[in-house]
């Protein structure tokens, strides 16, 4: 027979499996949409890009191919764009906390930390994008504090 703390535990890995995944998802879609409202940062210099990046941008250019088609279909054009970035943002955010809630918040630390490309778009992100990444930032900074102490 299971017993309640078990069945918990299952239910808690499940939990931690889904929320992680979205926000993951959700951590590349961002980025995706910072790059499709024109915060690339395709202007560097005149230096070209390594392979990898250049293929990272290959890759990101074709999710945001399918997005384009999606939100036109749903009868969103490019100004819902620019408002999807807040709302990824506020979602990363909210994903983040409910990790945090069941005992997770390491895992969307170890992954906010990981989006270098995506810290990179963000300094030339329009203001309110900034200010939903800084809180963002700043609720998984106090994560991480309490994870390492």
């Amino acid at each position: 027979m299971i017993t309640i703390e078990e069945n918990n535990e299952a239910l808690r890995e499940v939990n931690r499996g889904v929320l992680s995944a979205a926000f993951s998802r959700t951590l590349s879609q961002l980025e995706a949409a910072m790059m499709e409202i024109g915060h690339d940062g395709s202007e560097n210099g005149g230096l070209r890009t390594g392979p990898v990046k250049g293929r990272l941008n290959q890759v990101l250019k074709a999710v945001r191919a399918v997005g384009d088609g999606s939100w036109t279909r749903s009868g969103r054009g490019r100004e819902g764009v620019d408002r999807s970035g807040e709302k990824l943002a506020a979602e990363l955010l909210w994903l983040g906390q409910k990790l945090s809630a069941c005992g997770c918040g390491e895992e969307a630390v170890w992954r906010w930390a990981s989006a270098s490309n995506l810290a990179r778009l963000a300094l030339s992100a329009e203001a309110r994008l900034q200010g939903s990444l800084v809180k963002v930032s700043g609720f998984l900074i106090k994560q991480a504090k309490r994870i390492g102490s």
